[in-house]
């Protein structure tokens, strides 16, 4: 990895940020993102750069993009553009998201290069990690602990508008889980909050190209289940 990130600085006359593949194993999410032919032997002359462009399209890639998302493992910045910038300890989820999408944030033009090789294996098992725990889904509202994230991100100053829509159809898209999931534990704000947004932000969900369409079909079912159903939300 050391090796290859060095060449990438030097070729490419010093990036702000430099991105690179990862292997992905996590069972619980559903998540296997590996290369086509197993784990591939490295030398100086084996990168091969996928593309280099600016920082909305990285913006875009970090909220919606499974091969990038907003993991910091896979991803070199420069210093001086990080200066003073640290993970927020007040999120139990995202948080390493945030803080890559607020080096953008501050940083309206930035040159990225994407290298086409896999240099990080991130593995979750059923057991391991901070998502065994249920309790840590929901915060005391009823509320997924993944929403203050994503909230955070739509109030992002200079956020693109390609990245706008796709954090709408986020928020879209997990109001309704934890509306379809989670709907005897929420308060009755939470519960309308999270109706708000599945209200508002339908068509960025149904519109955006970062779903299949067999998943926005089951999004759909569950949408109309939840307008069938008469919700009683928690009273206190």
């Amino acid at each position: 990895m050391v090796s290859l990130l060095s060449q990438a600085i030097d070729v490419y006359s010093n990036p702000y940020v430099i991105v690179w593949r990862m292997f992905m194993d996590v069972p619980m999410s559903g998540w296997k993102v590996y290369p086509e032919s197993g784990w591939p032997v490295y030398d100086v002359h084996s990168m091969k750069v996928h593309n280099i462009s600016g920082r909305d399209e990285l913006f875009a890639k970090i909220i919606g993009d499974v091969k990038v998302q907003g993991f910091t493992v896979n991803k070199a910045v420069r210093k001086d553009i990080t200066e003073g910038l640290r993970f927020d300890e007040t999120l139990i989820y995202g948080e390493d998201e945030i803080y890559c999408l607020r080096v953008l944030e501050r940083n309206e033009t930035l040159k990225v290069c994407y290298l086409d090789n896999y240099l990080y294996c991130y593995v979750q098992h059923q057991k391991t990690g901070l998502l065994r725990d249920p309790v840590n889904y929901y915060d005391e509202e009823g509320i997924t602990n993944f929403m203050p994230a994503v909230e955070r991100m739509l109030a992002m100053k200079n956020l693109p508008p390609s990245a706008a829509k796709i954090v709408k159809a986020r928020l879209y898209f997990t109001a309704l889980q934890n509306l379809f999931r989670n709907t005897v534990s929420l308060t009755p704000r939470a519960y309308g909050k999270l109706r708000k947004y599945v209200h508002e932000y339908a068509m960025n969900y149904y519109l955006s190209s970062y779903h299949t369409l067999f998943v926005k079909a089951k999004s759909f079912v569950k949408h109309i289940l939840l307008l069938l159903r008469n919700h009683q939300p928690r009273r206190k």
